[in-house]
């Protein structure tokens, strides 16, 4: 078995370009790729957007030197190891560990920036693995890694976006990876 080559075709577009943010939608992350530009986002309403984005929502980690900076289950723990909090507790209750994490590594300390804008001459994409389970290795200047992690049979892993085409890359969705014969 082989990864499909437009899955590998469309990887090879965002290498050489830059995560220029990282935002959330529940415990989704959303990194944007490529340069910034004015765009309408689905409510009508103006935004910076990126040509590609990476929408994930299974587990993921970003690396270095041996080191995990975060990753997803970081969404689940307060930035401060003094708050209280029960089972329930989200990054959209306040300050999750990722979310300080991601602002450190993007340098955008603004707290009241929910999307946070890469402030650095970082992150730029340099190459990108994919295997047949649909799990990502995406190098990154200088010298990060983010790593994606599929671990279900029957749900959406994570999305490749392309918004010069359309709205999302047909084929380009991690569900079942490779899909299933007569699974949709």
């Amino acid at each position: 078995m082989v990864v499909p080559k437009n899955i590998i075709d469309a990887f090879q577009n965002i290498i050489g370009l830059q995560i220029t943010y990282v935002g959330y939608a529940a415990d989704m992350r959303t990194f944007g790729i490529g340069p910034l530009s004015e765009g309408v986002d689905f409510r009508g309403r103006s935004q910076l957007q990126s040509p590609y984005g990476l929408h994930i929502q299974c587990p993921w980690r970003i690396e270095n030197d041996g080191t995990v900076l975060t990753g997803s289950a970081d969404w689940w723990a307060p930035a401060d190891p003094k708050t209280v909090t029960d089972r329930s507790w989200t990054g959209c209750d306040g300050v999750s560990l990722q979310e300080l994490k991601l602002r450190d590594l993007f340098m955008d300390h603004d707290p009241a920036h929910k999307v946070l804008h890469n402030q650095t001459d970082a992150l730029w994409i340099t190459d990108v693995a994919i295997d047949l389970f649909g799990g990502l290795e995406i190098g990154l200047t200088p010298g990060w890694r983010l790593r994606v992690f599929p671990c279900a049979a029957r749900v959406e892993e994570w999305r490749l976006l392309d918004l010069d085409r359309s709205y999302y890359l047909e084929g380009l969705e991690c569900h079942i990876y490779p899909k299933v014969e007569g699974e949709q």
